[in-house]
């Protein structure tokens, strides 16, 4: 059965169809066609059988499968299943009831036939067929959003902090896409770096002030920032500083996350997604009542800086989370997070020039913290191999015991290596981003659900792993 249809295969299009087995032999396919010619055989064929397996083929001469005979709890045994063929640049994607199950390059097809196959004695129930063109995005111009302000210096908290200098620094850092053009604070011109990062020095009346940090960006766009510090004495007297707006509270306890993601290296190989999934991280985890230290593209000092940031911010904190996307490799059964500076020309420079995963969770303990989580989707190929020697080269992380109240979480098993991913996530961060505000799941029912979807999508290649000594059940959401 088929339509004829020309499509501009030069367009982005879409090829959609509901399909449904009703009865007849369970291991025969059943399938969605695109591409047919005259003669009866397709070019192209997704479809699925009655044991809840699916395959992907193409007919010319002789065939190629792409995808043979695959499970797939996707798919739905009794009811209709909905089958999504999209064209997007140069390639292919394959949906099951809108789960993405498999991409590869897109080549043309040769006849202008789209319709269905049934097996012998097979029924099938056919509901629609739709062949589209995909309109492009229209890009919309950016919102000027005002700049983010980080406060370093002092430090804020929900209790107090004291100093007994006479002035009070003020230091932090301000981002905005368009450009800093002057950071304020209580009316006085602050040092400005070409990075954010800004500093300032005033002085103290006897009782309280109220310091009020305002930064502006090149569109004039401005934000403001304020906490009160009170002296409570002349001279050396000491200084209490107090958060104006209350902690976020979540079930649980407050909860703290460091975020970074480094895909533009100076003397590796770049990478597409670890920044897009630091941000959508740090969305997710902000809806689910943490307060996040977001970096990107760091360097190696700037790394141990924030690393010695969150340890010193954790010892207000229950709940401590570490996110890293990047490169990472493994020396001698040690993990190293690669900072974008990192010129690893051999494997000496590995102590020296990158970030040791457990210095992260040296700063959990220390801070004492009651629940601790480490994720890594840092286990791509070690893109500085090729010049060392063959016997130093190694694959993916090492496995790490997760101290006592931990998890380490790691985008694919001991030694191996993960996707970075086809779309605008990497393939281990898609998955975490899709049951993560799944409610009442503990996390690591989460993280099983995770493995579930990676080995679905990658086909067994990629599985993901946790090590964990979690001491009480922790859920991300609980509403």
């Amino acid at each position: 059965s088929h339509i004829t249809i020309d499509v501009d295969q030069s367009k982005d299009f879409e090829i959609e169809s509901k399909i449904r087995f009703v009865k007849g032999k369970q291991s025969s396919l059943n399938a969605l066609l695109w591409g047919l010619k005259k003669k009866p055989y397709a070019d192209y064929a997704f479809g699925f059988n009655g044991n809840q397996e699916f395959d992907i083929s193409k007919y010319q001469k002789e065939y190629t499968k792409f995808v043979q005979w695959r499970s797939s709890t996707y798919l739905n045994r009794d009811g209709y299943n909905k089958l999504t063929i999209r064209k997007l640049k140069g390639t292919f994607y394959f949906f099951i009831n809108e789960y993405l199950v498999h991409s590869m390059p897109f080549a043309p097809f040769f006849g202008d036939r789209f319709g269905f196959q049934a097996a012998e004695k097979t029924v099938i129930n056919v509901d629609y067929l739709k062949v589209a063109y995909l309109e492009p995005r229209k890009k919309t111009p950016p919102a000027n959003r005002p700049p983010a302000i980080e406060i370093i210096a002092p430090m804020i908290t929900a209790g107090t902090t004291t100093v007994k200098e006479k002035k009070l620094k003020v230091a932090g850092k301000v981002t905005d896409p368009d450009g800093i053009y002057e950071v304020v604070v209580n009316g006085v011109d602050a040092s400005l770096q070409s990075n954010g990062y800004f500093s300032v020095s005033l002085p103290l009346a006897v009782g309280d002030n109220k310091i009020s940090v305002r930064a502006t960006d090149i569109k004039m766009k401005s934000a403001v920032r304020t906490f009160s510090a009170h002296r409570q004495a002349a001279g050396s007297g000491p200084v209490t500083i107090v958060q104006n707006a209350p902690q976020i509270q979540s079930p649980g306890g407050k909860r703290l996350a460091l975020v970074i993601g480094n895909a533009d290296y100076t003397y590796g190989r770049n990478l597409a997604n670890p920044v897009n999934d630091a941000r959508s991280i740090e969305g997710a985890l902000k809806n689910l009542g943490f307060g996040v230290l977001k970096y990107e593209n760091t360097t190696q000092k700037q790394m141990k800086k924030a690393i010695d940031l969150f340890g010193r911010r954790l010892k207000n904190y229950d709940i401590a989370l570490f996110f890293f996307a990047g490169h990472g490799v493994q020396v001698n059964g040690s993990n190293y997070l690669i900072p974008t500076d990192a010129r690893l020309e051999d494997e000496n420079d590995v102590e020296y020039d990158t970030v040791r995963a457990d210095r992260v969770l040296a700063k959990m303990e220390s801070a004492g913290s009651k629940t601790n989580i480490v994720v890594l989707d840092a286990c791509r190929d070690n893109p500085f191999e090729r010049s060392w020697n063959r016997s130093s080269k190694g694959t993916g992380l090492a496995f790490m015991n997760a101290p006592s109240g931990s998890i380490i979480a790691y985008a694919t098993s001991p030694g191996r290596t993960a996707s970075d991913g086809t779309g605008s996530n990497g393939l281990y961060t898609s998955a975490i981003l899709k049951h993560i505000h799944t409610p009442n799941i503990t996390i690591e029912q989460m993280f099983k659900r995770v493995r579930t979807t990676i080995m679905e999508v990658s086909g067994n290649e990629q599985v993901p792993w946790e090590s964990t000594s979690l001491r009480g059940d922790f859920y991300f959401s609980n509403r």
